[in-house]
């Protein structure tokens, strides 16, 4: 055995193959010349400016059908966000309160309750839910109270006074 010692920290060794991040993906057909399911199929792997553009052509067509993919999109970068805006979240938000409706809100909900978001996404969040009418349980009335004062300024005037279920 060589009594050299090893420098772990020179930069030298077997580069690691591309992960999936590394590896470009096949240009994405314009979102508007897809049909609802191929849309909402191609939302899960798709890279960040796919990803914008597919989330907001769910919500202009108000794909109902896309709101669990929507949800799942949110969870995929909770945890992250907490100095900046998460662009992926924001969109999913957006297209969540474009296509309406009960589940959407519910969703909007679950997401805000389950601290999926967080930072100015939250104000995001807050407002998608102020949109769509949604109610938090009293337990989250504190966690969305707290809005205003600490994160993300002034609480959206649609969510002020609300009954949050």
């Amino acid at each position: 055995m060589s009594e050299a010692q090893l420098d772990l920290f020179s930069g030298r060794g077997v580069p690691a193959p591309p992960g999936p991040s590394q590896i470009s993906a096949p240009p994405l057909a314009p979102p508007s010349a897809l049909d609802a399911a191929a849309l909402i199929a191609a939302l899960p792997g798709a890279g960040l400016v796919d990803t914008l553009r597919l989330a907001a052509e769910a919500g202009h067509r108000r794909l109902a059908a896309a709101i669990p993919v929507l949800e799942r999109l949110c969870r995929r970068f909770a945890g992250f966000g907490v100095d900046r805006a998460v662009p992926e979240q924001i969109a999913a938000l957006d297209a969540l309160a474009a296509i309406g409706g009960r589940a959407a809100a519910d969703a909007v909900a679950r997401i805000i309750i389950r601290k999926i978001v967080q930072g100015p996404t939250l104000a995001v969040a807050v407002n998608a839910a102020a949109r769509l009418g949604g109610r938090c349980r009293p337990t989250s009335r504190r966690r969305c109270s707290g809005i205003r004062t600490r994160q993300c300024g002034p609480m959206p005037a649609g969510a002020r006074g609300r009954n949050w279920r």
